[in-house]
């Protein structure tokens, strides 16, 4: 049991630090509108590269052809679809249809005039069925258009997964270069975390016992959405005052993360990593000492023992990894350990044996 007991703290303690990427990840994205930017990419991209392929792809598909002067006019009437699609209005909202945006004649205008998130299949074709080159093709090819708009939607659908896969990379790197940032600046040792959580019963212990709170906070922090179905900065900052109340009780011990720990090594650290220093020095390297005291201080703990040194490089570089890993990944396994445990307690006969928090129900949402 020490052992599940070590990996459902270490899993609780590796989803508050997830939760904390993943809010500060969106802020970055609300702040440089980075979702936007990438609409604006998609949508131009879609219009101008294969949209027209699509169509014409679409139309030889058909049992029934247009008739031939039509069939010569498919490639002006799609060079003009770029303009009917962000000039027609055809996107829906809960009032009915939007009004023209006037003079928007781009991806970029679209999205800023209807404030858009997203581009559904249906609101796609809902737009090209209302464009000239759409009626058309109702016109002349009746019944059998149906196939045209289906082909458009699937080609639309296969071109929006490429652009989506690329939004998921650059999101991963994006979670993996703010988890590494974040875990030097708290000093966020996974390695020695995890060794913590197997020699101290009781800093263990209190962690589990916060199990519940952990994890219902950073449910409720995941599953925020807005409008554009993005966490809101008020729903996140509530979240995560929530989820700082629940680990507050941990932080009177000495928890194994932070600048109280190797390689920040202040005079009343208890980490045996730390080097043996002279007792003006260590009187200055308290939390009172000066920043130069404090660079000092980190100097000669990463020179004295460069093997404790790399470790613990290794250990803040695999706290980010892990931490890109996401918060539902961690939500999960936090649950699933938790309950996993109350099992195995519950089978020995033992369910008031040590600290226990039952799984909460649901999931938060993959960003």
């Amino acid at each position: 049991m020490q052992l599940l007991d070590a990996a459902i703290a270490f899993s609780l303690t590796m989803l508050v630090f997830a939760t904390i990427v993943s809010i500060a990840l969106e802020a970055v994205r609300n702040v440089t509108g980075l979702r936007k930017k990438e609409l604006k990419r998609f949508l131009g991209e879609y219009y101008s590269r294969e949209l027209q392929p699509s169509l014409q792809a679409g139309l030889l598909k058909a049992k029934n052809r247009l008739d031939e002067a039509a069939a010569q006019n498919v490639e002006t009437l799609t060079a003009t679809l770029v303009t009917a699609l962000t000039t027609a209005g055809a996107t829906k909202s809960s009032t009915g249809r939007l009004p023209k945006p006037k003079g928007s004649t781009s991806a970029e205008d679209e999205v800023e005039t209807f404030q858009l998130a997203a581009v559904t299949t249906e609101e796609m074709i809902d737009r090209l069925k209302h464009s000239e080159v759409g009626q058309k093709i109702v016109e002349d090819l009746k019944e059998e258009a149906e196939a045209v708009f289906a082909h458009v939607a699937s080609r639309y659908e296969r071109f929006g997964e490429v652009f989506s896969e690329s939004f998921r990379t650059n999101s991963r790197r994006w979670t993996f270069g703010l988890s590494l940032a974040l875990a030097f600046f708290v000093n966020m040792d996974s390695i020695y975390l995890m060794q913590a959580y197997m020699l101290d019963g009781d800093t263990r212990a209190a962690v589990i016992q916060q199990g519940a709170g952990i994890v219902e906070s950073a449910r409720e922090a995941a599953n925020q959405p807005n409008a554009n179905g993005e966490a809101t900065a008020q729903a996140a900052k509530e979240s995560l005052t929530r989820l700082a109340e629940s680990v507050d009780s941990i932080e009177t011990l000495p928890f194994p993360v932070g600048w109280s720990q190797y390689p920040g090594c202040p005079s009343d650290s208890s980490d045996a990593r730390c080097p043996d220093r002279a007792p003006e020095t260590a009187a200055g390297a308290g939390s009172g000492a000066n920043a130069s005291t404090k660079f000092e201080n980190l100097k000669i703990s990463l020179t004295n023992n460069p093997a404790a040194a790399f470790t613990w490089f290794c250990g803040c570089l695999l706290t980010a990894f892990l931490a890109g890993l996401g918060t539902p990944f961690w939500y999960d396994a936090a649950s699933n350990l938790m309950g996993l445990a109350q099992k195995a307690r519950s089978g020995a006969g033992a369910a008031s044996a040590g600290p226990q928090s039952p799984p909460p129900p649901g999931s938060p949402a993959a960003a």
